[in-house]
């Protein structure tokens, strides 16, 4: 009688123990830690669980990338890999062939034009701004420089002229000044002097703008050239 009470306990207890090993799923993670759960939800990326401990408590979650295996209450189980973390891949019956990247076009080259002045984008440039464009090309730079010098010489001519009349003016009311001088004398000398002036000074001033002009152009064939070597 008494074999048989013990033999009926013993069955008890290993009843009572085996469904408490098999009323928990196990979660096992990579580093070997283990979670007893109750697994609410498993996933693409994550998986769902509650504490086994705590059955009533809130739902957490942990990345499926971190799980090595899941031991259910019913003895199965589910092992995951390294790829079966991360999302499918879509098959498709297509073939996808990859494509090289496509060649840089290069930008159409801005050519300078010229109306009184060097300009870009119809917006006249300053002399140290088209000397600035003008770096990496001799021949622009010294047909401009040119230019630059020719108009310069017409202004210093400009200005001489405006002095000239005035000195001419000064001499005509003062004659006793100028033995010999008269009137008419005086005014004759000062407006051949300013005639001259006037002539050498618009000749520098066309000098000036043909050079400014072939500069443009020298500039523009190189940009030219380099911009075809390119394509």
């Amino acid at each position: 009688m008494k074999i048989r009470i013990i033999i009926t306990s013993l069955v008890l207890l290993f009843t009572m123990i085996s469904r408490n090993c098999y009323s928990q799923d196990l979660i096992i993670l990579n580093t070997g830690d283990e979670i007893q759960s109750i697994v609410k939800e498993v996933g693409i990326n994550i998986i769902k669980y509650k504490k086994f401990e705590n059955q009533q408590g809130p739902v957490y979650t942990i990345e499926k990338s971190k799980v090595f295996m899941i031991k259910y209450q019913n003895g199965s189980k589910d092992v995951f890999t390294e790829q079966s973390n991360k999302n499918p891949i879509p098959k498709t019956d297509s073939i996808i062939v990859s494509s090289s990247p496509k060649a840089s076009v290069p930008k159409a080259p801005e050519y300078l034009t010229y109306k009184l002045g060097v300009k870009k984008n119809k917006v006249k440039l300053t002399n140290a701004e088209v000397r600035s464009i003008y770096a990496n090309c001799p021949e622009a730079l010294n047909l401009f420089n040119g230019g630059v010098g020719l108009h310069g010489v017409a202004s210093t001519l400009t200005w001489l002229e405006i002095g000239m009349m005035f000195l001419t003016g000064y001499a005509q009311n003062n004659l006793d000044l100028i033995p010999g001088a008269t009137k008419q004398s005086v005014t004759k000398r000062g407006l051949s002097i300013i005639g001259g002036m006037m002539v050498v000074g618009i000749s520098c001033n066309i000098g000036g703008h043909q050079k400014k002009k072939k500069s443009v152009v020298a500039y523009n064939e190189v940009i030219k050239k380099t911009f075809e070597d390119i394509k």
